[in-house]
Parts: structure tokens; sequence; C-alpha cells
């Protein structure tokens, strides 16, 4: 799989933290929680 280009991870970046916005969660700050929601909830959209 290719890598992202700076311009691409920016989007998603900025996807997942709308998408932590929209579910009242822009206060998460740990990692492994984190990567949890992206992993099992953000990731399959």
């Amino acid at each position: 799989m290719p890598r992202l280009s700076v311009a691409e991870a920016r989007r998603w970046g900025d996807q997942f933290v709308q998408f932590l916005r929209d579910t009242g969660r822009e206060q998460e700050n740990q990692r492994e929680t984190l990567r949890s929601i992206y992993d099992q909830e953000f990731r399959g959209r």
C-alpha cells in the first residue's frame, strides 16, 4: 500500500478530528483510546 502524501494525511487527520467533535470526544487525548476509536469506529467509514 502506498504511503499517503502530506496533503492526504492532513485531510484524513482533519476528518478524524471532525469525527471526534461530532461524537463529543474532542477532548480525548489518550493515545491508546484515540487509536482504538480510529481503528474500531473511524477507519471503516
